[in-house]
């Protein structure tokens, strides 16, 4: 099974909505008299969205029951998912890291990043999975 990814609007819309939601924390501090705590609230936050951008898969692939990740300039890389994995029909959490490894990162899958029938097939092998 494979599945090419593309960008997301549903998924830009959100990751806009939650780091303007955070953005709003320093200067509702500072609203409060707190103008140093603000001041370090927005370095750390900063610091956080550009680590963040940290690339994201390109496509799926399930084979012989290893998934592998094109990961661009790594190419394609085997990966571990992790417990737990969503399978909602609006939207599809996995939780991967690479082998060796620490910690793990969260991939997010909405309707609109790949084609609805590969979608369907992508939750029901996670779903066998379980």
């Amino acid at each position: 099974m494979r599945l090419a990814l593309r960008r997301s609007r549903i998924g830009l819309l959100m990751q806009l909505a939650f780091w303007l939601a955070l953005l709003a924390v320093p200067a509702l501090v500072y609203r409060d008299g707190y103008p140093l705590l603000a001041a370090a609230t927005a370095a750390y936050l900063c610091g956080c969205l550009l680590v963040s951008r940290r690339s994201r898969p390109r496509a799926l692939l399930w084979r012989r029951g290893a998934w592998l990740f094109d990961l661009g300039a790594a190419g394609w890389c085997e990966v571990e998912l992790l417990p737990p994995a969503h399978c909602l029909p609006w939207l599809v959490c996995l939780r991967w890291r690479r082998p060796g490894q620490g910690g793990g990162r969260w991939l997010y899958l909405w309707p609109d990043s790949a084609d609805p029938d590969a979608l369907r097939r992508l939750r029901k092998r996670l779903r066998l999975a379980r």
